[in-house]
């Protein structure tokens, strides 16, 4: 089964077009490859054992969601914005990733779109 919907910000499923798919039409290509299971394992693993609650996995997703702006990240999230900052340092930390290298938030953005493609593929079993 290809991927035939992406999972927009809110995790409501919208249709898009298979152009429209970007990162998760390569993504979808590799969804069996034991090699993205060990990416998405080695970048997201650990926040995952870690984040029981899931509120630095969320705090991560909305700070790519909203382009990440500090500010609009931390108003969507009703939280101050050293709240933000605190929670994004221990999310660099556990996940040995840095967010102020192009690197690291692309590492981490992958990751995100490889759960939500777990996430929705859990949704359809």
């Amino acid at each position: 089964m290809h991927m035939s919907e992406k999972i927009d910000k809110k995790d409501e499923y919208q249709i898009y077009s298979y152009n429209e798919l970007g990162a998760y039409l390569l993504l979808d290509t590799l969804k069996t490859s034991k090699e993205l299971d060990t990416f998405y394992y080695n970048i997201l693993g650990n926040l995952l054992e870690t984040d029981k609650n899931h509120e630095l996995l969320n705090t991560l997703k909305e700070y790519f969601n909203h382009d990440e702006s500090l500010k609009v990240t931390a108003d969507y999230l009703f939280i101050h914005v050293n709240t933000l900052k605190y929670r994004m340092k221990k999310v660099e930390k556990i996940t040995n990733q840095d967010l102020n290298t192009s690197e690291g938030k692309l590492n981490l953005n992958l990751a995100l779109k490889i759960f939500d493609m777990k996430k929705f593929s859990n949704h359809l079993e």
